[in-house]
């Protein structure tokens, strides 16, 4: 029965994914006010409503961005990616976020699981003949032996000309390989860079026209399915497998002094995968919620920055896979902003979700009320403190308060 209308209402199962978050650090609003509040609203209306949500994420381990933090505190990958696992999911639950489940990938249940996940979808994707091995040419310094790619590479951006880290652009949302970085250099200033040619593998990706008319479906704003198309031009109709990197789930190289891991932006396909078996044992309904008969409605929210990752590796790869459905929905927001400039965890330009969930003199929901105004749909908003006061202040302490303490009252 729906509390909203007292009507008899059929329940119906949703599985909600926000992103899994990269353990380099604690959440800020930029991280709250987007993927993860929209996903909380979603599943408390759902249930209002007499549905069944469940809400399951996890954390990126595997981001080379990890690996830089492990540097940057003489740790190891595997100690940072624990520590600030545990402070996001603290964080979530000091913002009020639901989550059912909270996926660690390298980390017992769930490393196991996840193994399995990975190996038999690359093995159904090879039998499909969607797996290649291509020749790439990238970036590796000598003195420090180590391969400059993903954090550890900077330049510019091939179609925007932006400034970037890592293999996309966070202001056109574009994705590429590390040679077609303009002027590429290393992070860290460990000698000269030499290119060499490598072998990775690649997943094929299905028929342009049919993964556009699916985006369609799935309700993606043309400016996203331009990305998409930029990207598919470019790099052939392929995305990313494997990357040449020592932090990461080993796969079968084939050079002997050259590393291969699963590329992160590949395991998010394997990832969502595993949420949906999750999804099956938690709810009762036995099936994975991607099965094309699950009757599982499934959606994900996502920023910009992550949308070839979500809407290729992930969409694009479930076309191929044959025997899965794409999400249900997928909801992108632009970044949101702190005094116009972007939350940075490494610049520390950020409001940390512990600090303002701890504060005596502002409430958490004042905080989910005003991020919750912010139209990312549609463009980047900035968090401003006076727009925070007036909303705390104004709309709810002498508007909206005042009117529930006289209705209260009567």
């Amino acid at each position: 029965m729906s509390l909203l209308t007292g009507d008899t209402h059929t329940p119906r199962h949703y599985l909600l994914v926000p992103p899994e978050a990269t353990p380099n650090g604690p959440l800020h609003l930029g991280h709250v006010g987007g993927p993860f509040l929209w996903s909380d609203m979603i599943a408390r209306h759902l249930r209002v409503r007499g549905d069944l949500p469940l809400v399951i994420t996890g954390s990126d381990v595997y981001e080379s961005y990890v690996a830089l933090k492990a540097h940057a505190e003489e740790s190891t990958p595997g100690e940072v990616a624990a520590r600030y696992g545990q402070r996001i999911q603290d964080d979530l639950a000091a913002m009020r976020i639901g989550v059912d489940a909270f996926i660690v990938p390298d980390q017992q249940p769930w490393r196991e699981q996840f193994e399995q996940e990975v190996a038999a979808s690359i093995e159904r994707l090879t039998a499909r003949g969607a797996v290649l091995t291509r020749t790439e040419r990238v970036p590796h310094c000598a003195a420090s032996d180590r391969w400059v790619v993903g954090g550890w590479l900077q330049g510019r951006c091939p179609d925007c000309g932006a400034g970037i880290a890592s293999y996309f652009c966070e202001e056109c949302s574009a994705h590429f390989l590390p040679e077609s970085v303009v002027e590429p250099r290393p992070l860290l200033d460990e000698g000269p860079l030499t290119w060499r040619e490598i072998s990775s593998l690649f997943l094929r990706l299905p028929d342009r026209d049919l993964l556009d008319a699916t985006l369609v479906d799935l309700g993606v704003a043309d400016r996203y399915r331009a990305t998409v198309a930029r990207f598919l031009e470019r790099d052939g109709l392929t995305v990313r497998l494997s990357a040449p990197q020592t932090w990461g789930l080993p796969l079968p190289a084939a050079e002997p002094d050259v590393p291969r891991a699963l590329f992160p932006y590949a395991g998010i396909f394997m990832f969502a995968r595993l949420a949906g078996a999750v999804h099956g044992r938690l709810s009762g309904t036995g099936v994975n919620a991607f099965d094309p008969d699950s009757g599982v409605t499934t959606l994900t929210t996502l920023g910009v920055d992550n949308v070839i990752p979500t809407l290729v590796s992930i969409v694009g790869t479930s076309l191929l896979h044959g025997d899965m459905k794409p999400y249900d929905r997928c909801l992108i927001n632009h970044f949101y902003r702190l005094a116009g400039r972007k939350f940075s965890t490494s610049a520390r330009h950020a409001i940390w979700a512990a600090d303002i969930a701890a504060s005596p003199a502002i409430g958490v929901d004042t905080v989910r009320y005003h991020l919750a105004g912010a139209d990312l749909e549609s463009g980047a908003a900035s968090f401003e403190t006076a727009d925070f006061l007036r909303t705390a202040n104004a709309t709810l302490a002498d508007g909206l308060g005042k009117r529930i303490d006289a209705a209260w009252s009567r």
